[in-house]
């Protein structure tokens, strides 16, 4: 569009209206150098400090930089069906979540797209028990967790029952405090409540503000924000019991999920 890295660079920190307008200012002189006094202070060291980055890789021992020895990893490509919460993969195919969700960035909510291929990438050489594995996991529990584009009309009732879900469940895993604050084109997270409908009213969300200690509910549905050691204070147990309860290896938890505190 502008012919110019430099331009580009600073049109992808600003915006490409505001190189347009200052393009315009210096009469269409293309150098970034003599056009970047008409662009912000942020933009105007945007572009030399990438400059900076690449003259300092390609000789970091000269800047007093460490070397680190670069190891390709080698991956392999396994097709994905519809919607696979990676989480769940990595519990089956005996995978480190971190590890498998590092090979996959692009996967920012951890899961693959509910209406498309997605081509996951794997090590080397464990390509064929992966794709086993994805066979063998039953539909209804591929996934703890959807993501919903929020769409005129629709209510957290709505998704909730759309997605075997509650209204609660959803408002808490999106830090949402007012269920009329959906926004049309809003991307919510919306976690998979597999209850009857007698027990959806032991799923907590969050104690009442200034109530004291809560009672412990049976389950309890991640927010944002949530940590192991606020919710074992916030119900009064552990972090250990909590993990025993849930079979966690680690303090790892994400918005939407389900724990068991009690029995």
């Amino acid at each position: 569009m502008f012919g110019s890295w430099e331009l580009a660079l600073a049109a992808y920190n600003c915006g490409a209206g505001n190189i347009q307008r200052a393009l315009r200012r210096s009469k269409g002189n293309t150098d970034f150098w003599t056009l970047r006094r008409y662009l912000r202070r942020e933009t105007r060291n945007y572009v030399p400090a990438l400059w900076a980055v690449v003259v300092v890789t390609k000789d970091p021992a000269a800047y007093g930089l460490p070397l680190f020895e670069e190891k390709s990893v080698c991956l392999a490509r396994v097709p994905v069906e519809g919607a696979l919460d990676i989480d769940v993969l990595a519990e089956r195919a005996g995978f480190d979540s971190e590890e498998l969700a590092s090979l996959n960035p692009a996967l920012m909510r951890r899961l693959t797209p509910a209406n498309a291929s997605y081509q996951l990438a794997v090590p080397c050489g464990r390509e064929s028990h992966v794709a086993e594995v994805i066979a063998a996991i039953p539909p209804s529990e591929r996934v703890r967790r959807f993501l919903y584009v929020v769409k005129k009309g629709d209510t957290p009732g709505t998704i909730a029952r759309k997605y075997e879900s509650t209204p609660d469940a959803i408002l808490a895993a999106n830090g949402i405090k007012n269920a009329r604050s959906l926004r049309i084109g809003q991307t919510l997270i919306v976690p998979r409540v597999p209850l009857q409908p007698t027990e959806r009213r032991r799923v907590a969300v969050a104690p009442p503000k200034d109530s004291g200690r809560a009672l412990t509910p049976e389950k309890y549905v991640v927010r944002l924000g949530d940590t192991l050691s606020k919710i074992a204070r916030r119900f009064g147990t552990s972090t250990e019991e909590i993990q025993k309860r849930n079979n966690l290896t680690d303090s790892t938890i994400r918005p939407g999920e389900v724990l068991v505190l009690a029995r």
